[in-house]
């Protein structure tokens, strides 16, 4: 395998990392984890590549044009440590939502499931390590407004054991709609609901109120269909 090589250009607009700008929405959103980011004017050797890979970098290398080591831990901003100062933000926002990208620390060692070949990166590093949420989240259900279905995303902490996780759907009047429970492990989960109620018939469209409760945590947020 080669090198791929493209001419860059200069753009107006910001640089989106992680997703893909269509008709002025952030879409196809990377899911892992991304450790750092380094953006160069010059075409890097394998050799500079390989040599520099698991290095940090100082900020002051010749030809670095932007450097976002991405070890901030909290708040909006990814600092850009080159001379450019060109520094990024987490999501759309300076105010930060719930359907941002978050921090996330590790300070075990990492072990990798493949290497680098000979001066050529034909295979991808990647981190064995799971990282887990420190804390229990209820997220916003995407998408939303929803038609037919959505997706709500909810996190169990790292120090809590096997949970009982209840989802109880509620009208905008506080009656009752739909209940789905299951337990979940310490991670990242996910909960689909249909737009059906307990009846087994499909909700008309409005404002409808949803509320996880897993061990002692309990959040509540809404949603919104439409068909």
């Amino acid at each position: 395998s080669k090198p791929a090589n493209a001419s860059p250009r200069s753009l107006a607009g910001d640089l989106i990392i992680g997703a893909v700008k269509r008709s002025g929405y952030n879409e196809n959103h990377l899911k892992g984890v991304l450790d750092e980011l380094r953006i160069w004017n010059k075409a890097r050797t394998n050799v500079e590549i390989t040599a520099a890979l698991f290095t940090p970098l100082s900020g002051s290398e010749a030809g670095l044009a932007a450097y976002y080591p991405f070890n901030e831990g909290t708040g909006q901003v990814a600092g850009d440590l080159s001379p450019f100062h060109n520094h990024g933000r987490l999501g759309t926002t300076t105010a930060g939502d719930d359907a941002d990208p978050r921090w996330v620390v590790s300070d075990r060692p990492t072990s990798f499931i493949s290497s680098l070949d000979d001066g050529i990166l034909g295979k991808t590093a990647a981190a064995t390590e799971v990282l887990l949420p420190q804390v229990f989240r209820l997220l916003q259900n995407y998408p939303n407004p929803f038609n037919a279905g959505t997706t709500i995303a909810y996190d169990i902490p790292a120090d809590s054991k096997e949970e009982i996780v209840t989802l109880t759907i509620y009208d905008i009047k506080g009656q009752m709609i739909r209940v789905i429970q299951g337990s979940a492990e310490p991670g990242s989960h996910q909960l689909q609901w249909d737009g059906m109620a307990e009846s087994g018939q499909a909700v008309s469209s409005g404002v409808y109120v949803y509320r996880l409760d897993a061990g002692s945590f309990s959040d509540v947020m809404r949603m919104v269909m439409i068909k």
